[in-house]
């Protein structure tokens, strides 16, 4: 306001801050213009939901290593007795050759 005037030094500045009050008027949550002027409503809201903590326990007390190593060790034992079931179709007879 004060350059629009004329008033460029530093002198006549101070002395027309204090003659004229050029404060922008604070704007607190509902009298906010940003949001009123966008015409976003208050409800809604932005970007992605966070994630879930991992949890630390779990992790110091090895609780998903040894699961893992379980869910491992059962899968071996399945294929073991799946590969036992079908031994017989590996077998090779041996049959005569005829002429």
């Amino acid at each position: 306001m004060s350059i629009k005037n004329g008033i460029i030094d530093a002198k006549n500045q101070k002395e027309f801050r204090e003659k004229n009050d050029a404060r922008i008027e604070q704007t607190i949550g509902d009298r906010s213009r940003r949001g009123r002027a966008l015409g976003v409503p208050e409800n809604i809201a932005f970007g992605k939901a966070n994630r879930p903590s991992t949890p630390i326990n779990g992790i110091i007390c090895n609780y998903y290593g040894e699961t893992a190593s379980h869910e491992i060790e059962e899968k071996y034992a399945l294929s073991l007795e799946l590969v036992s079931q079908l031994s017989y179709l590996t077998v090779v007879y041996e049959t005569e050759e005829t002429n």
